[in-house]
């Protein structure tokens, strides 16, 4: 029990596998218990030395590697499980933000370079290309009300992505990437269509009802 209240997730384990996992401190044997406490997560990644924990895997291969690795071999395990989940949400964080500006730097040219989105769509996890793009799209159309500009170039840029999106999932994709861009072509033609019904209702302010009722998402920089 003193373990399960140092870290909680230990609960979700039964007793005989917590009494292996604890017992040991060897983290191929916490390997088969990972999908049990954490929720989306198949296995860790683990180093060559077999005691540094540098990522996680999903149950569909992606990997998503962590900033700073995790050293298990002189922490008790309640403790580096914790570091663990620090980590898990400080990569994804960092990633998200790190996406994110990329996204905003290719917007701000006169044309996107489509060759480089659909490289931004390869080179992130879906979770963090899914979240920029939501964020970018918040941002964007809230500057767009508050500056008086057309919503039509919005849409206008939105349907742009999704005819390139759209022809590029025909072609013989690795199925992490083509998973990854049908999960765009989902967002960007919802988004599309949040717009085009703020044209439809004449929406002109970031502060209109119609829109502040839309999920929205915005990066807090502190």
């Amino acid at each position: 029990e003193k373990q399960r209240t140092n870290f909680p997730r230990f609960y979700f384990i039964g007793d005989e596998d917590l009494l292996e996992i604890i017992g040991g401190n060897d983290l191929q044997k916490l390997q088969m218990h990972v999908k049990k406490m954490f929720s989306g997560i198949a296995s860790l990644a683990i180093d060559a030395d077999g005691l540094t924990v540098k990522g996680m895997a999903s149950s569909e291969g992606e990997i998503v590697n962590f900033q700073h690795p995790i050293n298990t071999k002189s922490a008790r395990i309640d403790v580096w499980l914790t570091e663990l989940i620090h980590q898990m949400r400080y990569s994804l964080a960092t990633l998200t933000i790190e996406a994110y500006n990329h996204l905003q730097e290719m917007t701000n040219q006169t044309s996107m370079d489509m060759a480089r989105y659909l490289k931004w769509i390869d080179d992130y996890p879906g979770q963090v290309i899914i979240l920029a793009g939501q964020i970018y799209w918040s941002s964007s159309v809230g500057y767009a009300l508050s500056k008086g500009r057309p919503l039509s170039e919005e849409v206008r840029k939105i349907e742009s992505i999704l005819r390139i999106l759209a022809d590029y999932v025909l072609e013989d994709l690795a199925p992490i990437l083509r998973k990854k861009c049908e999960q765009m072509i989902t967002e960007l033609v919802y988004q599309r269509d949040v717009v085009r019904g703020l044209i439809k209702n004449g929406v002109s302010s970031p502060t209109d009802f119609e829109w502040l009722s839309e999920m929205r998402f915005y990066l807090d920089d502190t």
